[in-house]
């Protein structure tokens, strides 16, 4: 079953995006709500659970693009920002403040479509070559990746990562063997190199 939580002041969009959804997971069994303001959205998610949650960024009483973690604060699901908003510097804080997504409403149904289909499987979806150094890390790697990628970069050993993260050692090696494709490097010295030169401050 899907069921999502379509955050949007607007009707005519609102009701559009419902049908499109619908019709596309026509051989599924779908439940769509709807919350026209901030304070419809805390109520939905705190009575409902949800796949995840489409939210548009200038709802009345909305933080803009700041209002995604308020909202992941009080959910586990993951949080989809649609907008309008096509601003590279949006996108890349959407993506920070832990955004799943970020679909644009000027995008084809087709491809908005495609990216639901992406976030339903887990997988994170930005629009194309406007994600930053930090953000790319973030897109591409798992909270745990991401926390042995900071490892590596502390020039800890496997042993020393698995000590750090409660992880055994093996595990450590598949993480780390991981990291290495992610990153197109061969070894982890390389990987630490890059990952540093890509996070530039560390400070995600």
């Amino acid at each position: 079953m899907v069921k999502l939580l379509i955050c949007d002041d607007h009707e005519l969009y609102r009701e559009g995006l419902k049908l499109l959804i619908k019709d596309h997971f026509v051989s599924q069994s779908v439940q769509i709500d709807e919350a026209i303001n901030i304070v419809q959205v805390y109520r939905a998610i705190e009575q409902h659970e949800y796949q995840f949650i489409l939210l548009d960024l200038s709802m009345p009483g909305s933080k803009g693009v700041l209002e995604v973690s308020e909202v992941m604060k009080r959910t586990m699901a993951p949080v989809v920002v649609i907008s309008a908003d096509s601003r590279p510097q949006t996108i890349n804080l959407a993506c920070e403040q832990g955004a799943q997504g970020y679909i644009l409403k000027t995008e084809p149904s087709h491809e908005l479509l495609a990216s639901l289909e992406k976030i339903i499987q887990g997988k994170r979806c930005f629009p194309k070559n406007v994600l930053s150094p930090k953000c790319l890390i973030l897109h591409h790697f798992s909270k745990r990746q991401f926390s042995v990628l900071h490892c590596l970069i502390e020039g800890d050993s496997n042993k020393e990562i698995a000590k750090k993260l409660f992880l055994s050692e093996g595990t450590v090696k598949q993480y780390v063997s991981s990291i290495l494709v992610v990153l197109g490097v061969d070894n982890r010295t390389q990987a630490a190199i890059k990952g540093a030169e890509m996070i530039h401050d560390r400070s995600l």
